[in-house]
């Protein structure tokens, strides 16, 4: 893990099992995901069934566990890696409910079980109880940058962009008491890669958006797929970890609320997800 950041240091480390998905999601009682296409995968040798229809429904333990699993599609393994995103803060906005701090007995034993760690038990229950009373919205995701592999390999890689992953070490380790700003070569020349996905349920919001980042110097945009669920409100997402980056597209847009995860669109450094609420502002 030290390598893979740069050699940041690491103090301690948790290492969560497969199976611990499972059994955490039967542990709060389900959790409500938005299941973006049909997912059907058989194999005897694993025990794994994956059965799923899309559109939002509450995932039991298994489904949940086949939901992040499933890999048959256009992005493979970064894919899951999203879906892995999505199911964990599904799962971290049941346990914020202060009904699960009666469940902490339970909780520990579903850690001895599916956790490796060098934390004590002292240490483990402290971060599981600020886990419980930290805002879901708070929760900060982040897939490291870097892009598919090409022409030259085998297989489709994930090559990491050492430079990205710097500016995130420096942004969530290095730098914690300091504010976010947007690096100064994109706040100028506009240059950051703006990925477009339409919730608003208007079929003309996305290439309303795109006009709009147009006419304040953002050529760089791209209108990707609508998003599989719509929303009311508009969502800001640094998709590779810059919250400088986010936070000033919401200022150009005026709209939205900032958040640091890897579900929008792969090649962009901030993916907007629209809501209705900037087509309320169009109108």
């Amino acid at each position: 893990m030290s390598q893979t950041l740069n050699y940041t240091p690491v103090d301690r480390y948790i290492r969560i099992g497969p199976g611990a998905f499972r059994a955490l999601v039967d542990l709060v009682g389900g959790v409500e995901v938005n299941v973006p296409k049909r997912m059907y995968y058989s194999d005897h040798t694993q025990k794994l069934y994956i059965d799923l229809y899309p559109g939002l429904q509450t995932l039991n333990g298994e489904q949940a566990e086949g939901f992040v699993r499933f890999r048959y599609d256009d992005l493979g393994d970064i894919g899951r890696a999203q879906r892995q995103q999505m199911l964990i803060k599904a799962l971290q906005t049941k346990l914020a409910n202060p009904v699960m701090l009666t469940r902490l007995p339970q909780l520990h034993e579903v850690l001895q079980k599916h956790v490796d760690t060098d934390l004590t038990f002292g240490e483990l229950m402290a971060i599981a109880q600020f886990s419980l009373r930290t805002d879901p919205e708070n929760l900060r995701m982040i897939l490291l940058p870097g892009r598919f592999s090409g022409d030259g390999y085998d297989a489709s890689y994930w090559l990491l962009d050492y430079d990205g992953i710097d500016r995130i070490v420096e942004t969530y380790f290095a730098a914690r008491s300091r504010s976010v700003s947007a690096s100064p070569t994109w706040s100028e020349s506009g240059s950051v890669r703006i990925g477009l996905q339409n919730a608003s349920g208007s079929p003309d919001a996305a290439q309303d958006m795109a006009d709009f980042l147009y006419h304040h110097g953002y050529s760089n945009v791209i209108i990707s797929d609508d998003w599989h669920q719509e929303a009311a409100a508009t969502e800001v997402l640094a998709q590779q970890g810059d919250l400088g980056a986010a936070q000033m597209v919401r200022s150009v847009l005026g709209v939205g609320r900032v958040s640091a995860n890897s579900t929008g669109v792969i090649s962009s450094d901030v993916t907007v997800r629209i809501g209705r609420d900037w087509v309320d502002i169009l109108h």
